[in-house]
């Protein structure tokens, strides 16, 4: 196999893995590592933005996490504050796999990792992923507490955009996963503004945050590190994603909501199949990922 033909099977639009170009990614990554990134820099330089593109960068991050391929970390920032383009390419998974692929790709320069985070007209969830890819630094020593404080304390004050957000939200709860108490005052003032919405998080639930975190930090910090860290084998996880089917649980598997149900009354999720850019089922007018999506 060549580059190129790695290239063309991972834009191939078909439902099985294409193992053979992965298996090939994976052992030649001194030849296909600079074509990924090739295929990189033309999206980001709006070269090109084809649904190709799209096949092709989905597999191509993927595999520049597993390779901690660090060249990829400055046009991906530059990506993720343009706003929405990176969901062109992950799709929903973006908001399950971001934070790894930030965290795999990182190239220390913490700076650039904030202007993610700070970039006012950005995407909330993409945001959202790069606060937890911060946290993640923390937790396993990469950034100290004390620097992550500064940064935290600096950022309740200048955050945009000044009104309520699931950025807002994020960000009080990132401070209270890193026990960064001096916080406190500052996230009281942004939930008595608004920023952070009652119906999202109360800041009584905040500070039991603080104290759990206070409780075992260590044991906590562990955990988190452990479970926000760059997966080495994404495409072997990938394969057990499938959800259950309606089927399987007909045939004996219990139904999460079915003790929530009363008997007789059908279960009616009215953002079952709602995107993050669909008008908000509410009736607010506004997307879903502005209204009722921004506390799930």
């Amino acid at each position: 196999m060549t580059p190129s033909e790695m290239l063309d099977a991972f834009a191939r639009d078909e439902e099985a893995l294409p193992w053979d170009a992965i298996a090939y990614a994976r052992a030649n990554w001194a030849e296909a590592g600079p074509a990924l990134l090739g295929a990189l820099a033309d999206f980001v330089e709006k070269r090109d933005r084809t649904e190709r593109a799209h096949g092709i960068l989905f597999f191509g991050l993927l595999l520049m996490m597993e390779k901690r391929e660090t060249a990829a970390f400055a046009p991906l920032a530059r990506l993720a504050r343009e706003g929405e383009a990176l969901f062109d390419i992950l799709g929903e998974s973006a908001e399950t796999l971001l934070h790894r692929i930030f965290a795999g790709v990182f190239d220390g320069d913490v700076d650039r990792l904030w202007s993610i985070i700070e970039a006012p007209h950005g995407d909330e969830f993409i945001r959202g992923a790069a606060l937890q890819t911060y946290a993640w630094l923390a937790m396993s020593k990469r950034e100290t507490l004390e620097a992550a404080e500064a940064r935290f304390m600096q950022a309740f004050k200048t955050l945009e955009p000044k009104e309520p957000s699931p950025v807002w939200v994020d960000l009080a709860m990132t401070a209270a996963t890193l026990n960064l108490s001096r916080c406190i005052p500052l996230m009281r003032a942004a939930c008595r503004k608004g920023y952070i919405p009652a119906r999202a998080i109360k800041m009584k639930d905040l500070e039991e945050e603080f104290a759990i975190g206070r409780s075992d930090f260590f044991r906590v910090s562990a955990q988190f590190a452990r479970e926000n860290a760059p997966i080495d084998d994404i495409f072997a996880e990938m394969e057990h994603w499938t959800p259950a089917s309606q089927d399987e649980i007909a045939e004996g598997e219990d139904d999460p909501l079915e003790e929530e149900a009363d008997p007789g009354t059908p279960i009616v999720n009215p953002t079952r199949n709602v995107g993050r850019n669909d008008p908000c089922p509410c009736g607010s007018g506004n997307k879903f990922k502005k209204c009722c999506g921004a506390s799930i």
